[in-house]
């Protein structure tokens, strides 16, 4: 399984429309290792999702997203893991633990708990 994160200066980034570095992670076997990191500089959201489409990826973890982005993530099939914070390596190790909702991965002032769980695609 790949898994793309949005990275600045070794942290999740805060916004990923205007996130140049993404990381991508393979998962398989509960083994964890880095892929690859690309660098999306002047690249647009929505090319990213696109390309990151093409490399199979299924799940992005990153801090704020736009509505219309995350939809064209979900339209790829790409869970979309978005208002989390913390360093890289913290936050790959306990994705690939299960433990990616502790409340010390979520952005300041998320309320991921209630609107989060809703698809907003389809609203």
């Amino acid at each position: 399984m790949k898994i793309a994160l949005t990275v600045w200066d070794n942290r999740i980034s805060p916004v990923f429309d205007v996130a140049s570095r993404i990381a991508v992670y393979e998962i398989a076997d509960s083994t964890v290792y880095k892929e690859l990191e690309l660098d999306f500089s002047g690249v647009s959201a929505f090319e990213k999702v696109i390309e990151l489409a093409k490399l199979n990826t299924g799940t992005i973890i990153c801090g704020a997203v736009s509505r219309p982005v995350s939809c064209l993530a979900e339209s790829y099939g790409i869970e979309m893991l978005s208002f989390i914070t913390g360093e890289e390596d913290a936050v790959i190790k306990a994705y690939s633990e299960g433990r990616i909702d502790d409340d010390c991965f979520k952005m300041p002032g998320c309320r991921r708990k209630k609107c989060c769980k809703e698809n907003k695609c389809l609203k």
